[in-house]
C-alpha cells in the first residue's frame, strides 16, 4: 500500500471516531431536548389555563365579564388533554360552567366545582411534570454513562492507533 493511502486511511479512521462520538452526543442531546420540550408543551399549558380559570373565578362576583376568561380557558383546556384522568376533570369543569349561567341559586356551588376540577387538573399535570422530569433525568444519566464508555473505548482505540500508526506508515505491512 502506498504511503499516501495509509495516511488517508489513518486520517479517515480518526475522522470517523470523531464523527461517531459527536453524533452520539447530538443524538442524546436531542433526546433530552425532546423530553424537556414534552414537559413544557403539554403540561405547562394546562397549568396556565387552570390558573386563569381560578384567578377569574375568584373575582367573578365583582367583575361578571370575567366569565369570558373562564370560557376561553376551558375551551383551551379541552384542546389540551394530555394526561390520564384530565378529560374527566375537564368535562366536569365544563358541565359546572354550563350550569353556572343558568343556575343562579347554585352559582357558588358551580364555582366551587370549577375550582375543585381546575385544582385536580393542576395536580395531575404537576405529577406528570415530576414523572417526566424523572424520565429526563434517567435519560441524561444513561446518555452520560454511554458517552463516557464509548468515548473511553474510542479514546483507547485512537491512542493505540496514534502510537502504532507511524510504524505502520514507515514499515512495509503488505505485499500484493
Amino acid at each position: 500500500m502506498r504511503i499516501k493511502t495509509k495516511v488517508t486511511l489513518g486520517v479517515a479512521f480518526l475522522f470517523g471516531v470523531t464523527i461517531a462520538i459527536g453524533g452520539l452526543g447530538l443524538y442524546y442531546l436531542k433526546q433530552l431536548s425532546d423530553d424537556a420540550n414534552n414537559i413544557l408543551t403539554n403540561n405547562y399549558e394546562s397549568l396556565e389555563y387552570t390558573k386563569m380559570i381560578l384567578d377569574a373565578g375568584e373575582t367573578l362576583a365583582e367583575n361578571p365579564s370575567l366569565i369570558r376568561i373562564i370560557e376561553e380557558n376551558i375551551q383551551k383546556q379541552e384542546g389540551n388533554i394530555t394526561e390520564e384522568g384530565e378529560q374527566e376533570h375537564t368535562a366536569r369543569m365544563r358541565n359546572a360552567f354550563e350550569r353556572l349561567g343558568t343556575d343562579t341559586l347554585g352559582r357558588y356551588e358551580q364555582l366551587r366545582i370549577i375550582r375543585k376540577e381546575a385544582l385536580a387538573i393542576q395536580e395531575l399535570n404537576m405529577k406528570a411534570i415530576d414523572r417526566k422530569n424523572e424520565v429526563t433525568q434517567k435519560t441524561a444519566k444513561k446518555a452520560s454513562t454511554f458517552l463516557i464508555v464509548i468515548g473511553s473505548i474510542f479514546t483507547l482505540i485512537a491512542f493505540t492507533f496514534i502510537v502504532n500508526f507511524p510504524g505502520y506508515i514507515a514499515n512495509p505491512i503488505i505485499k500484493l
